[in-house]
């Protein structure tokens, strides 16, 4: 058989879900001998969930990070050979903000085979939820480090959103995540719709959509954790 390309999401809470994936597919992930890891050892422990009996320091892991992406070159070259491979990210879908992409378009360049198992995606989860435009939405990634460029980039969502009536969705790090919420809620219009995905897939799970001037006058403290934004432009 042709080789495949595996994309294999885990938990965003890092609890392990054996029991959702049906024996059609753990059987699959059971069977491969080579994995694409972001960190070997959370690569590891998601494994073992999946098959306490296997012998993990036996299967082959290859490194692709923000720092390796060299790596997938390695990948490719057990693809081009003939052996299925699986991707494995530390938390969440493989290629959906996250690592994996590099190695799936290079895999769709030489025409092999890109499989998608489900699993949990903050980015979807939240906006499903969030009660805003899932017609019509855009994801632009991570919000700028800088505050200057950060506020004109938040303005231009809204300007954008407002226009064309999409849902702008964006990410920050936990450890900005305050940062980016007084942001939005001290510059864009009062009437503008904002939801926060807090935590997803976690027990502190939050997905709240109100607006800006409902945000500005209750507060939330966000510090520290994992949230997805949505803001949607209203003037």
């Amino acid at each position: 058989m042709a080789a495949t390309l595996y994309l294999i999401p885990t938990s965003l809470s890092g609890k392990p879900f054996v029991e959702t994936y049906p024996e059609e597919i753990l059987s699959i992930i059971r069977g491969l001998e080579v994995f694409v890891v972001e960190t070997p050892k959370i690569g590891r422990s998601f494994l073992r969930g999946l098959n306490k009996d296997r012998q993990v320091s036996q299967l082959r892991f290859i490194e692709l990070n923000e720092n390796s992406q060299v790596n997938a070159d390695d990948a490719l070259k057990v693809l081009m050979g003939g052996e299925s491979v699986g991707v494995i990210s530390d938390a969440g879908y493989p290629g959906i903000a996250d690592m994996g992409s590099n190695l799936v378009k290079f895999a769709q360049k030489e025409g092999i085979h890109v499989k998608c198992f489900f699993g949990p995606s903050s980015i979807l989860q939240t906006l499903a939820a969030s009660g805003l435009n899932g017609q019509n939405f855009k994801f632009n990634g991570y919000a700028p480090k800088d505050q200057i460029e950060r506020v004109k980039y938040i303005k231009n969502l809204e300007i954008e959103s407002i226009k064309t009536g999409y849902a702008q969705i964006f990410i920050e790090t936990p450890y900005r995540a305050q940062y980016l919420f007084e942001d939005i809620i001290n510059n864009l219009n009062s009437n503008s719709l904002l939801c926060l995905g807090i935590n997803i897939d976690h027990d502190t799970e939050e997905v709240v959509t109100k607006t800006v001037a409902d945000w500005k006058a209750i507060g939330k403290n966000i510090n520290k954790s994992q949230v997805v934004y949505i803001v949607q432009g209203r003037v």
